[in-house]
């Protein structure tokens, strides 16, 4: 079996090919790769500023995209359990 390598995003249980990895992909798709940047985005800005009205929407902004990093999961196990139920169905 070909070697595959876990998505970057923590909390993502997908695979991606070897030769994804080998072109410098460490995530298993482009939903991850946006959701952990924009994370590395808020967290930095967090830690940057000392308003406490920014902080404060900015906590916000992190609980939601830590939301948002749920429901990707979400998505990404059942559209892998349709994937699966249509392989079997051919």
């Amino acid at each position: 079996m070909a070697k595959r390598h876990e998505c970057s995003r923590e909390g993502c249980t997908i695979t991606y090919s070897h030769k994804m990895h080998q072109h410098g992909f460490r995530h298993c798709s482009r939903l991850c790769l946006d959701v952990n940047r924009e994370l590395d985005r808020v967290i930095s800005r967090l830690q940057e500023t000392e308003n406490p009205i920014a902080q404060e929407a900015l906590t916000l902004a992190y609980t939601t995209l830590v939301e948002i990093a749920d429901h990707t999961s979400t998505y990404q196990e059942a559209m892998r359990l349709a994937r699966l139920a249509e392989s079997k169905a051919a």
